[in-house]
């Protein structure tokens, strides 16, 4: 059973955005499956914060892109946020490497759940007027 569905509620009303924020549950979903396992490997752990990364880059860079593009008033702010989530994504990998405790994974569930329902809710959706005006839904 999934942690955490997609609602109409986390939609911004921008397909490409939803998408990407679609794409951050299930990883939350399979992270949290993972967490649940009786053992999970160093390199697999490894793998699941790269995968975040990865997937934190592409998403705030597609966000920021149509930022500079619309002058949207609200980037400085929001460019901060993200940055602020990625510091928080290493520290967490760091600490990881440090203690190498599968609880960790927990506290990835918790920082990607904090930016689902923070984040998006509180900076994501004040993007979307902005960018329908500018035509992008």
């Amino acid at each position: 059973m999934p942690l955490i569905n997609w609602t109409s509620e986390y939609a911004v009303n921008v397909k490409l955005l939803d998408d990407q924020h679609k794409e951050m549950i299930s990883s939350m979903n399979e992270i949290y499956d993972r967490a649940e396992k009786v053992v999970v490997s160093p390199t697999e752990v490894d793998g699941l914060f790269d995968r975040i990364k990865v997937y934190f880059m592409n998403h705030f860079g597609t966000e920021e892109k149509y930022f500079d593009l619309f002058k949207y008033e609200g980037t400085n702010e929001h460019k901060k946020a993200h940055s602020d989530v990625l510091v928080e994504l290493g520290e967490l990998k760091e600490r990881y490497h440090t203690n190498a405790s599968g609880a960790l994974l927990y506290e990835l569930i918790e920082l990607l759940e904090n930016h689902l329902f923070s984040h998006i809710m509180k900076f994501d959706k004040k993007y979307t007027k902005c960018f329908n005006e500018h035509g992008l839904y």
